[in-house]
């Protein structure tokens, strides 16, 4: 595996040499590939985005303004999902981990309920934050034309690593 610089790499494919097996940088080519498909597929989402219209996006964001995590009937539904999650996970932590002593699963398994629980803790807090910002973000119109231009750069950026790792 060569490590190359941009323009080498380019010149290289323009040449039918397969590069993606080659890094940039340091940086695989192949690995830059798929980020540029995710960033891509990401840019394109402004297309929906623009299907469903910025009205519509700017009601949604002004309703879930006020949004209560604490008060949802879906956030407790997703309380008892993960909570139900955590027990099953505790109970094949303990399982895979009771060969290797009672102390070591029961640690193990003590520590997944206290990750589980400071999840459901912090999470109410982050989504309420997280839809706050975003609301608030889409209220504005010139959001929408960064949101634009920010596209048309990510797919620029994306299909140019995607099509150099092809």
């Amino acid at each position: 595996m060569q490590d190359l610089g941009l323009l080498q790499a380019w010149g290289m494919w323009f040449d039918n040499v397969q590069v993606n097996q080659h890094t940039i940088y340091g940086i695989s080519i192949l690995g830059l590939g798929r980020v540029g498909k995710v960033v891509s597929f990401i840019a394109g989402m402004t297309v929906i985005l623009d299907i469903i219209g910025p009205d519509r996006i700017r009601q949604f964001g002004s309703r879930h303004k006020r949004f209560e995590p604490f008060r949802s009937r879906t956030y407790m539904k997703i309380v008892i999902a993960v909570s139900l999650l955590g027990l099953i996970i505790c109970a094949m932590i303990f399982m895979a981990n009771r060969d290797a002593g009672p102390s070591e699963g029961a640690s193990a398994a003590v520590g997944a309920i206290l990750l589980a629980g400071m999840v459901l803790f912090i999470a109410p807090g982050v989504a309420r934050a997280m839809t706050q910002v975003l609301a608030k973000g889409l209220e504005n119109q010139a959001w929408e034309r960064a949101i634009r231009w920010s596209a048309v750069i990510l797919l620029a950026v994306g299909f140019h690593f995607d099509l150099l790792a092809s």
